[in-house]
């Protein structure tokens, strides 16, 4: 044990350095935000970006006179022991970053640490129950009823609340046995429902094979409607139609692919284990899957987005690729896909991997937050795209020295916010489409 917490005071000790390194860089990327398309920008803010912690999902109040984010602050220690003894059992740390739109005023909120393990925000419609005022923001928390640190990091609960207020609106219970990796929860512009999908590598099988599950909640009555368990998918993303009555599933199936291998002068054929694409289509009153299809070798659908009439949807894939379905008979329409950047002197660019998607009030434009996580090749870009003619017109952060997490649209469609894994919450006012 001492041995390891040697090992661990070390590696801490580079980590300081190379973190500090990677601020100063990060305050320089910063600068990189285009300024193409002069006409779409009125004004670009920097809402914060002090380094500490990454920066997950945004969301905006439906009034649209706050942008709120939620910042992971886990301590670097408590991380370095994850990643050495290859557990997840650390106590969560995070905070609610809070801009006031109208008077430029920024307030940070702590999240108490305990029985949360992970936080969101969730952008909502008008509130026809009238439980969050519409300058305020939802919060959804993933609770465990035992002290973190010491009995593993499980959850078994969710509370919806109120950010600002701190008032709790919901609490659902989830099963015990539920996937511990969280990607995606979506509540449908009423504020009538709340889906959440899960995923978690098998044991020994941490890149390829996922087990998922998927839960819908009313948020009326608190019951759960729907709840779906897969051993061989893992559910990535989820969102709502406008009208709330379809809801779509993106993750990636489990197959296995014959791949040809070369020792020397001997070549074998063998099946590997790879991922399809795969989106499930469901009816939120019926409580039943529409319709399921997959496409191609590829690592899986992290974001999926309705256009304004619910009829097509569009998903975002680690493959870079970004592809327009109907929904009601899963054809594929378009297929777009991203390219890398010319990179800046000095640093080299990986694959482009899409990871969010939000489409504006008038379902002309789609940002896109792109980027690579490859180690040594970091990098992320926000891009508008135009729905009608699936191209790429503008590119309003570019170069970003991390990849973006998370991109929204306010309801009135003036502002454009996103958010980056070193902490980094931008802004942009935007001229009518």
């Amino acid at each position: 044990m001492k041995r390891m917490q040697l090992r661990m005071n070390r590696v801490a000790a580079r980590w300081c350095h190379i973190m500090a390194a990677v601020t100063i860089i990060a305050a320089l990327s910063i600068s990189c935000i285009s300024s193409a398309d002069d006409e779409l920008v009125v004004n670009t803010k920097v809402i914060h970006d002090n380094g500490r912690g990454s920066m997950g999902s945004i969301a905006f109040s439906s009034d649209g006179s706050c942008l709120v984010g939620v910042k992971d602050t886990t301590r670097l220690a408590n991380r370095l022991f994850d990643f050495l003894s290859n557990q997840s059992n650390h106590v969560w740390e995070g905070e609610y970053v809070v801009y006031d739109v109208r008077t430029g005023k920024t307030d940070i909120l702590p999240i108490p640490a305990g029985k949360c393990i992970s936080a969101r925000v969730v952008p909502v419609g008008r509130d026809k129950n009238g439980k969050i005022p519409e300058s305020d923001v939802v919060s959804v928390q993933l609770v465990s009823p035992k002290q973190l640190g010491v009995e593993g990091n499980r959850f078994d609960g969710i509370k919806v609340k109120s950010v600002k207020s701190g008032k709790t609106i919901a609490t659902f219970p989830l099963k015990k046995d539920s996937p511990k990796h969280n990607l995606s929860i979506s509540v449908d512009s009423a504020f009538t429902a709340l889906a959440i999908c899960n995923y978690e590598p098998l044991k020994g099988n941490k890149y390829f094979y996922h087990r998922g599950r998927f839960e819908l909640w009313s948020l009326s009555d608190q019951q759960r409607r729907i709840s779906r368990d897969s051993e061989d998918i893992g559910y990535y993303s989820v969102g709502f139609s406008p009208d709330g009555a379809t809801l779509a599933l993106g993750g990636g199936k489990t197959v296995t692919v014959p791949k040809a291998l070369t020792f020397g002068k001997r070549s074998v054929v063998l099946d590997v284990p790879s991922h399809s694409a795969m989106i499930n289509v469901w009816g939120v009153v019926e409580g039943k899957e529409l319709k399921s299809f997959a496409y191609g070798e590829t690592r899986g659908i992290h974001s999926v987005v309705f256009s304004r009439d619910g009829k097509i949807l569009v998903t975002g894939d680690l493959d870079g690729s970004l592809m327009w379905w109907r929904a009601s008979t899963g054809e594929q329409i378009a297929k777009v896909k991203l390219d890398v950047p010319k990179p800046i002197k000095g640093r080299s660019y990986g694959g482009p991997r899409i990871y969010c998607c939000a489409l504006s009030p008038s379902g002309e434009t789609l940002a896109v937050g792109v980027g690579s996580w490859n180690r040594g090749s970091r990098w992320g870009e926000v891009r508008l795209v135009d729905m009608q003619s699936k191209k790429v017109f503008a590119t309003v952060w570019e170069n970003h020295i991390q990849v973006i997490l998370n991109v929204q649209f306010s309801n009135d469609g003036k502002m454009l916010a996103a958010s980056s894994v070193d902490g980094t919450l931008m802004l942009w006012e935007l001229r009518s489409e």
